[in-house]
């Protein structure tokens, strides 16, 4: 048995990702507007938190957008005291975003909520949800690796 992915295999697997995608976008409306938020400003949250402090253009190569669209992101952010803009040390023309109080603590309660998994995932039994973890797993690693 071959463990190389097939041409036929890779087109399948890809297109039911994102029909699992697809099913979820309910999902996290649902688990981001109680705080307030949209999908997209909750991923920028998780963005920032993920590297404590991020420029603004890892902001929006993060959230696949072009400057002007995570600026409005970061304004948005900002309006709300989540996060605060700063000069960065090195480079004081570059600036950063980081949470502010406010938003390090709507974040923790946040994760917390993204962390429940959608029905789609929800529904497959415990082995099926450790085998898909292991084979998204191996998936990420190997990406990393290149």
């Amino acid at each position: 048995m071959s463990t190389k992915p097939t041409k036929a295999a890779g087109p399948v697997a890809w297109q039911t990702f994102l029909d699992v995608l697809h099913t979820c976008k309910p999902h996290m409306n649902k688990s981001t507007a109680p705080f307030g938020l949209t999908p997209q400003l909750a991923y920028a949250l998780e963005i920032i938190a993920r590297h404590e402090s991020a420029t603004m253009r890892v902001l929006a190569d993060d959230l696949s957008c072009d400057a002007s669209n995570a600026t409005g992101v970061a304004d948005r952010l900002e309006r709300r005291g989540l996060i605060e803009r700063v000069a960065d040390s090195g480079d004081r023309r570059v600036r950063r975003v980081q949470m502010t109080a406010a938003g390090r603590k709507l974040w923790d309660e946040l994760h917390v909520a993204l962390r429940i998994p959608p029905p789609v995932l929800a529904g497959l039994t415990a082995d099926d949800q450790r085998a898909l973890t292991a084979i998204l797993r191996r998936a990420l690693d190997a990406y990393e690796k290149d």
